[in-house]
C-alpha cells in the first residue's frame, strides 16, 4: 500500500508542477503585452485577463502548490510532513488571493501587479460606468473593434460556409450571426455591430484562407 501511495503522490505532484510550469512560462510574453499567450486560458471563479494574469498565477500557485505539498506529506516519508504544513498555509492564502483577483479585474489596481502595457486600461467597474454614460447619450455601449469573419470549410471539412461578427476586445463575448432571411448578410452584420460599437466595421476576414 505504501508503494502505491507514494506512486500516486508522485504522479499528483508532477501533474501540479507541470500545470504551474505551463502557467508561469506564459508570464514573460504577457508582461511584454502579448495577450495571445493566454487566449485559451479560462478562469475558475474569476475571469483571467492579461491585466490580472499575475494575481491569477499567485492564486494558482497557492491552490496547486498547496495540493502538491499535501500530496508529498500524505504519500511520502514522514520526514516530508513539513510539506503538508506548507501546503495548508498556501491553501489559506487562496481565498485572499481570489478576492485580490476580483479587485484587480474590477479596478485594474494595484498597478505593480498589472503588466506595464495594460496599466492604463480600465477595470470592469469603470467600463460598466462608461457603457452607462454612452447609452444615456444615445450611443452604442462600446467603441470595441468588431470583425466580420467569412468562414469557409477546408477540403474534407463537413460544414457549410458561414458569416459571423465577433468583438475582439478582451473580456467581451459579443458575437452575432446574420438572420436567415437577410439578403445582404455582411451589411446585416454591420448593422448589428453598430448597436454594440461606434467603431466602423469595414473589414471582412477569411480566417481559413
Amino acid at each position: 500500500m505504501d508503494g502505491w501511495m507514494r506512486a500516486l503522490a508522485f504522479i499528483a505532484v508532477v501533474a501540479c508542477i507541470a500545470y504551474l510550469a505551463d502557467r508561469f512560462r506564459r508570464l514573460p510574453a504577457v508582461w511584454r503585452g502579448d495577450k495571445s499567450a493566454i487566449a485559451a486560458i479560462r478562469g475558475t471563479l474569476a475571469d483571467v485577463y492579461a491585466r490580472s494574469y499575475v494575481v491569477h498565477l499567485a492564486r494558482n500557485f497557492a491552490g496547486w502548490g498547496g495540493a502538491a505539498g499535501l500530496c508529498i506529506a500524505v504519500g511520502m516519508n514522514p520526514v516530508w510532513r513539513v510539506a503538508g504544513v506548507i501546503g495548508i498555509l498556501l491553501w489559506l492564502c487562496y481565498i485572499p488571493l481570489l478576492v485580490l483577483h476580483w479587485f484587480v479585474n474590477a479596478t485594474n489596481r494595484p498597478k505593480f501587479l498589472v503588466p506595464p502595457p495594460f496599466r492604463d486600461e480600465q477595470g470592469s467597474v469603470a467600463k460598466a460606468r462608461l457603457r452607462r454614460r454612452r447609452q444615456k447619450a444615445g450611443q452604442a455601449p462600446t467603441d470595441h473593434e468588431v470583425e466580420i469573419f467569412d468562414v469557409r470549410p477546408r477540403p474534407g471539412d463537413d460544414y457549410e460556409p458561414y458569416l459571423m461578427a465577433m468583438c475582439s476586445a478582451e473580456g467581451c463575448d459579443w458575437m452575432e450571426f446574420p438572420d436567415s432571411k437577410d439578403l445582404d448578410e455582411v451589411q446585416s452584420l454591420r448593422d448589428k455591430a453598430r448597436r454594440h460599437t461606434t467603431r466602423p466595421i469595414e473589414k471582412v476576414t477569411r480566417p481559413l484562407g
